[in-house]
């Protein structure tokens, strides 16, 4: 099972997505997806600064703030794993702090 968890405070969002979907490929691989997806857009995104990003096997987590394009982000990911813990609810659980 993979856990991810989003977070938002006035001055940043996180995302970190811990263990293995070790029964779906295909959702395993999807988080990788979506995390290495959101780094690449904000490394590239003007006024963003990313905070922290660290991964491991079966570790991944990612902290920035920033304006308009850092609060997209963080919308995107929010929709995008909650729609694939719609579709892999048994391998995928999703918790938004905030």
């Amino acid at each position: 099972m993979t856990s991810v968890t989003l977070d938002k405070t006035p001055d940043r969002y996180t995302i970190e997505a811990v263990g293995h979907a070790e029964r779906s490929v295909q959702a395993c691989a999807a988080v990788s997806v979506l995390m290495y997806s959101i780094l690449g857009y904000l490394s590239n995104a003007e006024g963003v600064d990313i905070k922290d990003w660290d991964t491991a096997d079966g570790f991944f987590s990612l902290e920035w703030s920033g304006g308009g394009a850092a609060h997209v982000m963080y919308d995107f990911g929010k929709i995008a794993f909650l729609q694939l813990e719609k579709s892999y609810g048994e391998y995928v659980a999703v918790k938004i702090k905030k």
